[in-house]
């Protein structure tokens, strides 16, 4: 057990991206942002859109991994600072409030989006949007809604449109 701790966290320290608060009106949400390193961007921004748990080390990794490979890149927070789920019930109930309310799921990773244009100063034109299950659907919740970007690829994402 403690070799798997030590090793867990020697790896945490590898970690490209730094967490990244920022805001929505009133409310508080911590993303994961790495930059590309100089002269190394492809001009292209990624925004990673989280599984039903919450941002988490598989995000992170997904956001290291592109920025090795030159993309500046944002792991979104759709649920707000500090919400991390730990059971399936509890990231069920949690998902069900998006899932219900595409409006605020839109306007959760629209602000995302607008983070990472700042962050990156590349244009919402040149950004993509990637996430998986509860993730690729909140992506595709960002081309529904109108969003300028690139490109948005949903793995195992909701495909039912909004219905409200």
């Amino acid at each position: 057990m403690r070799v798997v701790l030590i090793l867990l966290l020697g790896l945490s320290a590898l970690w490209a991206g730094t967490n990244h608060d920022y805001l929505d009106g009133k409310d508080s949400f911590e993303g994961y942002y790495a930059p590309a390193a100089k002269g190394e961007s492809k001009g292209v921004a990624v925004l990673v859109a989280h599984a039903w748990k919450g941002l988490g080390d598989h995000e992170k990794m997904v956001v290291d991994r592109l920025v090795a490979l030159g993309y500046p890149t944002l792991a979104a927070d759709v649920y707000g600072k500090g919400v991390r789920l730990k059971t399936n019930q509890e990231a069920s109930a949690e998902a069900g409030k998006y899932y219900g309310n595409r409006t605020l799921l839109r306007q959760r990773i629209e602000r995302a989006r607008q983070e990472l244009s700042t962050l990156s100063g590349i244009v919402e034109a040149r950004v993509v949007a990637i996430g998986y299950c509860f993730g690729g659907t909140t992506v595709l919740e960002l081309a529904r809604e109108g969003s300028g970007v690139a490109a948005v690829v949903s793995f195992h994402g909701g495909l039912k449109p909004d219905l409200e």
